[in-house]
């Protein structure tokens, strides 16, 4: 039976136990794949990523927040691109289903910016804006 290695017990300077390299993980014997030490790398590795995603999403979400009018519809794209981008990483922010809901309002796509009022409104239901334009949008749908 292989030898596991436990993690190192040893502090480092965040008092989290220290964490081997990723040099030191490939020299390990094939014997001790995925042990505690390893496992505790990924996991560390994996939260430090969730964290870098995390921190993205919250700047590209500022930056729909900065260009809120796009009357060029290649700016418009952009944006719908961005927001599209933003939603995976970060599928409940509530913004970026706004600001795509508005670019597809404004490409005529009314059924599907309809779905993005929705979810706005549902993830920040005290925002008065977004039940504005969800309501506006389904009066205009409902007139024709």
């Amino acid at each position: 039976m292989p030898r596991q290695s436990p993690v190192k017990k040893s502090a480092g300077p965040n008092g989290k136990p220290q964490l081997p390299t990723e040099a030191e993980l490939m020299k390990m014997p094939e014997g001790e794949y995925m042990n505690p030490t390893q496992l505790a790398f990924f996991k560390d590795r994996l939260q430090r990523m969730k964290e870098e995603l995390l921190a993205n999403a919250d700047v590209t979400s500022e930056h729909l927040r900065e260009s809120d009018t796009h009357p060029d519809p290649a700016d418009r794209a952009t944006v719908e691109e961005a927001a599209h981008v933003l939603l995976e990483l970060a599928p409940v922010d509530h913004y970026a289903h706004f600001a795509l809901g508005r670019c597809l309002e404004k490409q005529g796509r009314a059924d599907e910016a309809v779905g993005h009022y929705r979810l706005a409104s549902f993830f920040r239901p005290q925002s008065r804006d977004y039940r504005q334009a969800l309501a506006k949008l389904q009066s205009q749908h409902a007139a024709q």
